[in-house]
């Protein structure tokens, strides 16, 4: 059941706001005037009351011990509660597929794959609703294949495709759309993908992971993306996170593409955006913060993926963010342990593992889902992680 709203989707922008001025730090935050940056942000719904998303580690822990956690026991594993879930709030479109828009409104609109509904679209009025039926009424359908042309020109994305596929002509023939890409940047190049080609694989196999499906009956999706922009296009965003998936996939039993609602709501509230400035260049650093489960405020700010501060001695160290695979894979070390001393006999409690990627390919289902995604056009080109820097132990 979903319950968002366009006023739930303001309460949630104005929530994000206020604590991104008033509970972080200024520690990490760009200089005002000088400095912009992208503000997102996961919020945990609990029907008659939000929080900002607490770790999903955490309320394991809290479940596994028999304390309140937003988990709820299913045999072996566990389950959200039916009145918690879960929204992503961004102040920009998503890096990639999703950043490529045309600067006029596109003539026509995309066919609903299977004639099913993937999920429901709020943009301009707030209080106004409608389903992807309704915004195709009226237009010239068709159908959207990947390396599909946008028409009229476009906004355009620093992502890099992986194989060349943008044809960097000019005006509407620069990109190509519904291809991967990595992340744009003049940083060193790495394989991570933009955050368009990340949404997609969440829609799909959820925003938990590998490792905590092995506590799991099913995963975690988001039920609404908030977008506070002035650049949007409803059509290019539900391309990117869905539509360019051409058929539906069949998968493990708990698995499916996600439905989902979008809202548009954009405003100058947020004062380090891109738009307040327009000599500005972007921060250098990332802030990343989550209340635990004692409702206490954790912060790290982060530069070039290590803390701040860091000196090269510490970097040969074990310091590192929360956000690490490092302080996760501790994280998860610690839930099986809980795990096997409250089931005794589970499957998890009888694998005879070690490293960080081991764990991961031992959760069985989820790698066949994602194995059949890779199977598919979109997906064939997601590159290989870097396997050597999973190979691992606490």
């Amino acid at each position: 059941m979903t319950f968002v709203s366009a006023s739930l989707a303001e309460k949630i922008r104005n929530l994000c706001f206020d604590h991104y001025k008033n509970r972080l730090s200024g520690n990490g935050k760009p200089k005002t005037g000088s400095e912009w940056t992208v503000m997102s942000a996961i919020v945990m719904q609990l029907h008659n009351s939000k929080r900002c998303c607490i770790f999903l580690y955490d309320e394991l822990e809290y479940a596994l011990k028999d304390k309140e956690s937003i988990f709820q026991c299913i045999g072996e594993k566990f389950r959200l509660c039916e009145d918690v879930e879960f929204h992503f709030f961004t102040t920009s479109m998503p890096c990639g597929d999703a950043s490529i828009i045309p600067k006029s409104k596109l003539s026509c609109s995309y066919e609903i794959i299977n004639n099913e509904n993937i999920g429901e679209v709020v943009v301009d009025n707030p209080s106004k609703k409608r389903s992807l039926d309704d915004s195709t009424e009226g237009a010239a359908n068709k159908k959207f294949k990947i390396g599909d042309m946008p028409s009229g020109d476009i906004y355009r994305t620093g992502a890099k495709c992986m194989k060349g596929e943008d044809k960097h002509l000019p005006g509407k023939d620069y990109h190509v759309v519904g291809v991967l890409r990595t992340k744009p940047g003049r940083g060193d190049k790495t394989k991570s993908l933009s955050c368009s080609d990340k949404l997609c694989k969440w829609n799909v196999l959820g925003i938990q992971g590998a490792l905590l499906m092995h506590f799991l009956a099913e995963p975690i999706h988001i039920k609404s993306y908030i977008i506070n922009s002035s650049i949007f296009d409803e059509t290019a965003l539900l391309r990117s996170l869905s539509m360019r998936l051409e058929d539906k996939p069949v998968l493990p039993e708990a698995y499916s593409m996600c439905k989902f609602l979008i809202f548009n709501i954009h405003d100058d509230k947020f004062e380090h955006s891109r738009s307040h400035s327009s000599n500005s260049s972007p921060c250098p650093t990332t802030i990343c913060w989550y209340y635990n489960n004692d409702k206490q405020f954790k912060q790290d700010v982060l530069t070039r993926g290590c803390l701040l501060g860091l000196t090269k001695k510490d970097k040969s160290s074990k310091k590192c963010s929360f956000v690490a695979k490092l302080s996760l894979f501790k994280k998860f070390q610690q839930l099986k342990q809980l795990h096997s001393k409250r089931f005794h006999d589970s499957k998890l409690s009888t694998l005879k593992l070690e490293t960080y990627s081991e764990f991961k390919q031992a959760s069985n289902d989820y790698q066949l889902a994602w194995k059949i995604l890779k199977s598919f056009n979109v997906f064939r080109n997601w590159p290989d992680t870097y396997s050597n820097f999973h190979n691992f132990v606490v």
